[in-house]
């Protein structure tokens, strides 16, 4: 997929794609989207669950491959085609975090707090 000319679902801007937010690597070697994804474990699994996929292999460093090569996993490559398509199934976590306003960062990135609007 293009991610420079991907359309994204209405009223969303995946902050993994635009770089806002980095990956984190999480305690047990799973290189996840961001840390809101890693904050909200139980709605990925979930999800993943839902979409027949295997996240914990998946998106596991386990030295043998890549970060560049996870993004190319089953799990990556279906999250990522959701966020362009609309009605598509999503994970809540990136619905509630990465919805236009949702949440903006205070200090370029690393930063973040709940919208208010202003």
């Amino acid at each position: 997929m293009d991610l420079t000319t991907a359309k994204w679902r209405s009223n969303f801007l995946p902050k993994c794609i635009y770089n806002s937010v980095l990956p984190i690597i999480t305690p047990d070697g799973r290189y996840l989207p961001c840390c809101f994804c890693h904050g909200d474990n139980y709605d990925l699994r979930s999800w993943a669950e839902r979409q027949n996929l295997d996240i914990d292999t998946d998106m596991r460093i386990d030295g043998k491959r890549t970060s560049s090569e996870i993004l190319k996993s089953p799990s990556y490559q279906r999250l990522r085609k959701n966020f362009t398509i609309d009605g598509s199934d999503l994970p809540n976590v990136c619905f509630e975090n990465c919805t236009i306003d949702a949440y903006e960062t205070i200090d370029g990135g690393s930063k973040w707090k709940k919208y208010n609007g202003e």
